[in-house]
């Protein structure tokens, strides 16, 4: 589970978008209030090369990415 910081953002879950890289994070149902979104990180299907990928958020034909340093780092288990 990834929890994000976020203003501006639509209050419906279905409406907003998140992408850790290429991979989506799903947006549970109870997942977003007026200053945070949480997400669940969908698999990769790889242990290589998950560290460093951007975030990225949609919502409303919108787009808000993080850019170097402010990137999301993945801890395996």
């Amino acid at each position: 589970m990834i929890y994000i910081k976020a203003i501006g953002h639509s209050s419906d879950p279905s409406q907003n978008t998140i992408m850790i890289g290429a991979y989506p994070c799903i947006v549970p149902s109870d997942g977003v209030t007026d200053t945070y979104i949480a997400c669940e990180t969908t698999d990769t299907g790889s242990l290589t090369n998950i560290n460093n990928v951007p975030l990225t958020l949609r919502y409303n034909g919108m787009e808000a990415s993080t850019s170097y340093p402010n990137r999301v780092y993945f801890r395996t288990y």
